[in-house]
C-alpha cells in the first residue's frame, strides 16, 4: 500500500492541489511536510498498479480516504454566522440550504463547510 496526501492551497477560482507520498497514513507527518500556504489536506492509500505492459495504464483507486485535516482556522455554528450580520447572510443561507452545521474560517481567509469527519489540527494540539 502506498500512503498519499492531497494538500489544498488557495487558488484563483478553485483550490490548487498538490499530491505527495508519505511513509505512513499519518496526519502529523502530512502536517509537517505541508507546502507553504496549505489550508487543509486529506489522506488516502493506493495499491500499487499492476504492470500490464506499455499499452495499458491502470490508475489505482484511492482507499481509506480521510476527512479533511485543517491546518488552522476557527469554527462557527449557524447562530454565530448569523450574528455576524448582513455581510454573512449568503454564507448563513448556504449553511441552511446545504444542512451544514458548522463552517471553518481557514487561516487563509476562506470559508469551508466543516463536516463530521473533518479535524481542526490546532484544536487537537491545544487539548
Amino acid at each position: 500500500m502506498i500512503h498519499k496526501v492531497k494538500y489544498l492551497l488557495p487558488g484563483v477560482f478553485m483550490p490548487e492541489e498538490e499530491i505527495r507520498t508519505l511513509s505512513a497514513h499519518d496526519p502529523a507527518e502530512a502536517a509537517a511536510k505541508a507546502p507553504h500556504g496549505t489550508y487543509c489536506f486529506t489522506l488516502y492509500d493506493v495499491a500499487e498498479a499492476p504492470d500490464l505492459g506499455p499499452e495499458f495504464t491502470v490508475l489505482p483507486k484511492p482507499q481509506n480516504k480521510s476527512g479533511r485535516f485543517y491546518m488552522t482556522g476557527a469554527l462557527f455554528t449557524l447562530p454565530q454566522v448569523e450574528a455576524m450580520g448582513e455581510d454573512k447572510r449568503v454564507l448563513a443561507s448556504n449553511m441552511r440550504c446545504n444542512g451544514w452545521d458548522r463552517m471553518i474560517l481557514c487561516g487563509t481567509g476562506n470559508w469551508q463547510p466543516f463536516m463530521p469527519e473533518d479535524t481542526l489540527l490546532t484544536e487537537v494540539a491545544s487539548r
